[in-house]
């Protein structure tokens, strides 16, 4: 991904679900390579880099979690464009943001299945290195 210069990115808060269909039609043909889609989730909402916009677009999880309930084509195509393989979704560690978008709009992240083997970036293998380990539950019990 090229270094992109601050001043040149823009931020979109996405209605949900009026903004959609023109945000999904942004997403048609993003290259994989290099990887043109970043995600990360906190517990309000969906961040979305798509880096050939160099725009970040944000996404209430609420108002997705609704829309999919009430069953709106536009949020169901989103929800879709996120659990399929086509395009490949980077996240530094997908474990909280999946299990976000799992527990608030039933969202089941998928990137293609790869054959080969998985690469583990070096600041991954540093937070590994450097966390303490964990060898059950701990007792603050005082006597």
């Amino acid at each position: 991904m090229a270094l992109v210069s601050p001043a040149r990115i823009s931020v979109q808060h996405i209605s949900v679900p009026g903004a959609l269909p023109a945000f999904l039609a942004n997403l048609k043909g993003l290259p994989n390579n290099p990887a043109s889609f970043y995600l990360s989730v906190n517990a309000r909402s969906l961040v979305i880099y798509v880096a050939p916009a160099s725009t970040v677009n944000i996404v209430n999880l609420a108002h997705l979690s609704t829309a999919i309930k009430q069953r709106n084509v536009n949020a169901f195509a989103l929800k879709s464009f996120l659990e399929t393989g086509k395009t490949v979704k980077v996240f530094f560690d997908a474990h909280t943001p999946a299990k976000i978008l799992m527990d608030s709009c039933g969202i089941k992240l998928s990137n293609e299945v790869r054959q080969s083997r998985s690469y583990l970036h070096p600041a991954r293998i540093l937070i590994a290195a450097i966390r303490p380990p964990t060898t059950g539950p701990t007792s603050t019990k005082s006597k």
